[in-house]
């Protein structure tokens, strides 16, 4: 039962929600929620910050308060960060101009349709919010919306300083080489881990032990061998036994899109040479196709078994990165021009080198989004006029991503290609999304020349249907190269089915010629399929994908 405490101040806010019109979402009658559990009995409050701080947490618990879309992205920064001085939960939804914030998750929610047409008046409104159903005292609020802006600090104890103008910079505490070394040394020492820690799952183990494991698949037979993207060979393998004509589904595992495997004998140790090596391709209920580089030189007949093994595609793409780090110092300077894409901007990062500004070049003299308020086109400004590197930072629900957007289409519409990372797949696709809805608007007010050709590189399992469009994949598959492609993907796929019917004894002579006349079509079909590949990716300017 809730105490009394906690039932007074439950009809204390309702009587002001009443008194000031506000609507409240109740519950329905049966349904569990945080006031029919109740709060423990408080002792008399007392005045020290600690009281006031858990008195507003236990509000939060009991109430929701969502704000309009209408706060300016300074109003949903202070709402953000006092809710984070006071533990309050908060969050934000929604984008561009319907973007809005909500605060508690209590039960009752509160829905604010407005909270005033000029800032001074939102402000004190969303002061009187705060402590109407949340308990914080409004002079609190008040001093955290009169406050200045934070500015950020350097290592010197001086203000960043304005927009267009090198700040003095400090040089970093580690060398490039000493930062190499000790990176390359970690990497090494995570990437022994992960192998040891793969390795001694499977060794010493059970075929029927792994699989119960989910790190092995055993039992199957090929049933399919076609040509896949870039010219790779994928393979599909399903369940050897069946008791009826339909294919019987595979068994628990956890295998999925992007790991690396390799396909073995059925019967025999996990220490011999594999039959192939590869990635998963795509995964379904009753079959695995897995993408390999090659054709394996031996058959896949019979009893086959799939084994998961350590990943070190990351591993490797990381020590070559580090490699051009290591690299740029001596080759910024080599009059043959062999510089790497980021060779200069490693002295910048390292603080060897202020970041250059040009500021007429960051001159924003019209938008596309019209919805943009002061600080997003002065961070689009900013990053519009940086030579080197721009940061653009804030709290969530800033419109940060809106203001990349705008970013990303006026650098293409002066001529640059742009190139967009996250760190995720939901957000590089959220931003894909973004950039496809704005394409009119950068046509009709910035002309033709901004029109954003937009290419989303990653594994098409892992795409939202909405971006797949977008996809290289999909766009590849649109080129000519890609149709002459697909013809001689039609010729290996009969060779192989040919290549399938034929005695690994008596047919010795025709399996060689077939396997000799793949491989000719193999190449001809991953050139050609490269050549595709290249068409999409250089006639694009906003290329999207994962770090």
């Amino acid at each position: 039962m809730p105490s009394d405490a906690a039932k007074r101040r439950k009809e204390e806010r309702a009587a002001k929600r009443a008194a000031k019109g506000f609507t409240v979402s109740k519950p329905k009658p049966g349904c569990e929620c945080c006031d029919d559990v109740g709060h423990p009995a408080e002792a008399t409050p007392s005045s020290g910050p600690g009281s006031a701080d858990a008195a507003v947490a236990a509000a939060a618990e009991e109430v929701t308060v969502r704000f309009p879309p209408s706060l300016t992205s300074r109003q949903r920064a202070v709402l953000h960060a006092v809710a984070e001085r006071h533990g309050v939960p908060h969050s934000s939804s929604g984008d561009g101009e319907a973007r809005r914030i909500t605060l508690g998750r209590g039960a009752e929610v509160v829905d604010v349709d407005a909270v005033g047409t000029d800032v001074a008046t939102a402000d004190e409104a969303i002061c009187e919010l705060l402590e109407t159903h949340l308990g914080l005292s409004r002079d609190d609020a008040r001093r955290a919306f009169d406050a200045p802006p934070p500015t950020t600090k350097t290592a010197r104890g001086t203000a960043e300083p304005k927009r267009g103008t090198a700040p003095a910079v400090k040089g970093a505490d580690v060398t490039v080489e000493a930062f190499v070394s000790r990176t390359r040394a970690l990497l090494e020492l995570e990437r022994a881990a992960e192998v040891e820690q793969s390795e001694a799952v499977l060794k010493g183990m059970s075929a029927e032990t792994a699989q119960r494991r989910g790190r092995a698949l055993l039992g199957l037979r090929c049933v399919d061998l076609r040509g896949g993207l870039l010219g790779k060979t994928v393979v599909t393998l399903e369940l050897a036994s069946r008791k009826t004509t339909q294919t019987p589904p595979l068994p628990p595992h956890k295998l999925s899109p992007h790991d690396v495997v390799c396909v073995r004998p059925g019967k025999g140790d996990t220490c011999g040479e594999p039959l192939c090596t590869g990635v998963v391709y795509r995964v379904r209920d009753t079959a695995v196709e897995i993408a390999v580089d090659d054709l394996p030189e031996r058959s896949l007949e019979g009893n086959l078994k799939v084994e998961r093994l350590a990943n070190e595609t990351s591993h490797r793409r990381l020590v070559q990165a580090l490699d051009r780090v290591g690299r740029a110092p001596c080759s910024a300077g080599d009059p043959g021009g062999n510089v790497g894409v980021g060779a200069a901007l490693v002295d910048v990062m390292f603080g060897n080198i202020p970041p250059r500004f040009h500021a007429a070049a960051g001159a924003l003299h019209k938008t596309v989004n019209p919805g943009l308020d002061a600080s997003q086109i002065d961070a689009v400004a900013h990053a519009l006029g940086a030579a080197d590197v721009a940061l653009i930072h804030g709290p969530p629900g800033t419109g940060k991503t809106t203001a990349v957007v705008e970013y990303v289409t006026q650098e293409v519409a002066r001529g640059s290609r742009v190139l967009c990372c996250a760190a995720s797949n939901v957000a590089v696709d959220n931003l894909v999304e973004r950039l496809m809805r704005s394409r009119g608007d950068a046509l009709s007010k910035l002309g033709s020349g901004a029109q954003a050709k937009i290419v989303r590189i990653g594994h098409p399992a892992r795409l939202l249907e909405s971006v797949l469009d977008a996809s290289l994949e999909a766009q590849v598959l649109k080129s000519d190269n890609s149709a002459l492609a697909r013809d001689c993907e039609k010729e290996c796929r009969e060779l192989r089915r040919v290549l399938l019917k034929l005695d690994p004894r008596k047919d010795r002579t025709a399996r060689n010629d077939a396997r000799r006349e793949l491989r000719r079509l193999a190449k001809e079909e991953k050139a050609r399929q490269r050549k595709a590949v290249d068409e999409v990716i250089g006639g694009s300017n906003a290329l999207c994908r994962t770090r």
